[in-house]
This record gives structure tokens, C-alpha cells and sequence, in this order.
């Protein structure tokens, strides 16, 4: 078994696919990046899309999450 096999069959890691949800708060949250004049890197905004929908706390040493609203953020 490689390594994302077994830290896939970790019991606390839930693989979670992109939704029609996932793709609408993608969407909501990178219009509001832009209008506010902060983008973000791509696929950090759909990490927070993942997090804002599933109700989980991201952990990040990125301090640029702190401009996505409604993100449950801490800062390593």
C-alpha cells in the first residue's frame, strides 16, 4: 500500500468529493475575494469551500484565509 492509500484508510480522514454545493461557495467565495481586491490561489479557495461546507475547522499556516468569511480558520 502507498502512502495516500494508507492515509486515506485513516479513520479520521473523510474524502470528500466537489459538489454542485462545493462549486456554488467556490464560486461565492472567489467573487467576493475579487471584489474585495484580496484573490486567493485557486485550490485554497476550494479547500475552503470543502471546510465552509462540511463544517470542519481549517488549520493552515496560510495567513490569507483569514479574508474568506464564514471560515472556521486557526492559524498554526
Amino acid at each position: 500500500m502507498g502512502d495516500l492509500e494508507a492515509f486515506l484508510e485513516n479513520p479520521y480522514v473523510e474524502f470528500l468529493t466537489v459538489s454542485l454545493t462545493t462549486a456554488d461557495r467556490f464560486g461565492r467565495i472567489a467573487a467576493s475575494l475579487r471584489q474585495k481586491g484580496t484573490p486567493l490561489p485557486t485550490n485554497d479557495i476550494w479547500i475552503a469551500a470543502h471546510a465552509i461546507e462540511s463544517g470542519a475547522e481549517l488549520l493552515s499556516f496560510d495567513r490569507h484565509f483569514e479574508a474568506i468569511e464564514g471560515l472556521v480558520w486557526t492559524h498554526l
